[in-house]
């Protein structure tokens, strides 16, 4: 499952990623077919920002309402020390993982572990990149 931000600035979709001159994502949910409408199998056909794109984790945080984490979120997270730290979620070529890339850290260098410890979602870099910024 990937995610993208919408380029008609009608929010965010969810679905299939589709490959192509332009990063398109196909929802998974069933529309009705007007002359307007792109499909493909009976699903919508989204062109997203491809800076947007993000994959699924395939794992919800701890926030109590077990928010779905996507790759390229801004989470809070407690370090191997026990502190506080914010980071994003990122992909590791070389690991093969996601992991959790700290505030201020080098590309991989600063890999404060797999998404296997406490984590909740706070925003994404593409609506809050703000929370990104060192203090």
């Amino acid at each position: 499952m990937y995610r993208g931000k919408r380029i008609d600035g009608k929010g965010w979709v969810f679905g299939s990623l589709l490959g192509g001159r332009l990063c398109h994502i196909m929802s998974h949910k069933p529309i009705e077919r007007t002359e307007s409408t792109s499909m493909f199998a009976g699903n919508e056909v989204v062109p997203v920002h491809p800076n947007s794109v993000g994959q699924s984790t395939g794992l919800k945080d701890n926030n109590g309402e077990g928010t779905e984490s996507y790759h390229k979120d801004i989470c809070r997270y407690r370090d191997d020390s026990g502190k506080g730290q914010t980071g994003s979620i990122e992909w590791s070529e070389t690991g093969a993982r996601f992991y959790i890339h700290a505030v201020g850290g080098d590309d991989e260098g600063n890999q404060d572990g797999d998404l296997d410890r406490w984590f909740f979602v706070i925003g994404n870099v593409t609506d809050n990149p703000g929370l990104l910024e060192v203090k």
